[in-house]
């Protein structure tokens, strides 16, 4: 919401997480470690972000192209990564690593 009525918003996040707040003008990285907190008060979600599907109502996606794009430009990396050229490229972000201090779960194994 603060998005789209375009607040002004003053945010502050551990080292890394400048674009999650990419709307924010005003974002302030600050030391620390992450853990589990709730979430604040008045959000969309709820208190806990571990929720089965985002809110139907009062709430859109963001407008990450518009943000992250370059209006009107395309890189055409054909050549630059193997495969077909003719195929759309995908990036698949893996991780494995520990969660809520036990063995990972949120991972795409091997096998996979």
């Amino acid at each position: 919401e603060a998005i789209s009525t375009g607040c002004d918003l003053k945010t502050a996040g551990l080292a890394g997480t400048r674009y999650l707040y990419f709307f924010s003008k005003h974002h302030t990285t600050v030391g620390g470690h992450r853990g589990p907190l709730p979430l604040p008060n008045g959000n969309p979600i709820g208190n806990d972000p571990h929720v089965p599907d985002l809110p139907k109502t009062n709430w859109k996606m963001p407008p990450f192209p518009s943000f992250f794009g370059e209006k009107g430009i395309r890189y055409d990396l054909r050549g630059m990564v193997p495969g077909p050229s003719n195929k759309p490229i995908a990036v698949v972000f893996n991780k494995y690593t520990l969660e809520w201090g036990n063995t990972p779960v949120n991972y795409l194994d091997i096998e996979s």
